[in-house]
C-alpha cells in the first residue's frame, strides 16, 4: 500500500474523531509512526505530510458540504474544523513555482455561497488544487484544471474530470456557468 494510502485515511480518522493538532510538529510525528519513517522539517517527505493534511482536510470538508444545506452550519463545522488544524506552511520549489496557495476552507465555503455555487452550477476551476472551492458542487458538472499531477490525481479520486492544461485566458476562476 502507497503512503498517500495510509496516510490520507489516518489523517481523515484523525480528524473525524474531533482531534486537533496543536502544532505541525504533532502531525508530523503522528505522520511518523502511521509511515515508519521519520518526518524531518523543510523535505519533500515534510510536504508530502502538508498536502496529505490538506487533502484528509477537503475530503472530510465535502462531506460536510455535501451533507447539510444550511450553508451557515456547514461554515460553523468548517471552521471548527479548520481550527483542529496545524499551521501548513511547507513550501517547495515546486509549489512556490505553480503558486500553489490554500484557500481555508470556511472561506471557500463562504465564496461559493456568495456566489451561488450548488451542486446543480456548472463550474470550471481553472486552479483547482485540492478542490477546496469545489466543496458545494456536484463533480458531474464540473471541469476543474490542475498542472500538479497528485493534486490533479487527488481531484479525479473525488470525482472530478481534470484537465492539465488551461484553454482560454479569458476564464475566470470558479466561474459559474449559466446553462
Amino acid at each position: 500500500m502507497s503512503q498517500t494510502h495510509l496516510l490520507i485515511p489516518a489523517f481523515e480518522e484523525w480528524f473525524r474523531e474531533g482531534k486537533r493538532f496543536a502544532t505541525i510538529v504533532e502531525a508530523r510525528q503522528f505522520a511518523a509512526s502511521v509511515l515508519e519513517t521519520p518526518v524531518a522539517p523543510g523535505t519533500a517527505i515534510a510536504k508530502f505530510v502538508d498536502e496529505s493534511i490538506e487533502r484528509s482536510l477537503v475530503r472530510i470538508a465535502r462531506g460536510i458540504a455535501q451533507a447539510n444545506p444550511d450553508r451557515e452550519a456547514v461554515f460553523d463545522q468548517l471552521v471548527d474544523l479548520y481550527q483542529r488544524q496545524p499551521t501548513l506552511g511547507t513550501r517547495s520549489s515546486t509549489s512556490v513555482l505553480q503558486q500553489a496557495y490554500s484557500t481555508p476552507l470556511p472561506i471557500a465555503s463562504l465564496a461559493a455561497t456568495l456566489i451561488g455555487i450548488t451542486s446543480e452550477s456548472t463550474v470550471y476551476e481553472p486552479t483547482a488544487g485540492n478542490g477546496a472551492l469545489l466543496l458545494h458542487t456536484n463533480p458531474d458538472h464540473v471541469t476543474a484544471n490542475e498542472l500538479n499531477p497528485e493534486r490533479a490525481t487527488e481531484l479525479q479520486h473525488q470525482g472530478y474530470t481534470v484537465r492539465g492544461r488551461l484553454r482560454s485566458s479569458r476564464l475566470y476562476p470558479l466561474a459559474r456557468m449559466e446553462g
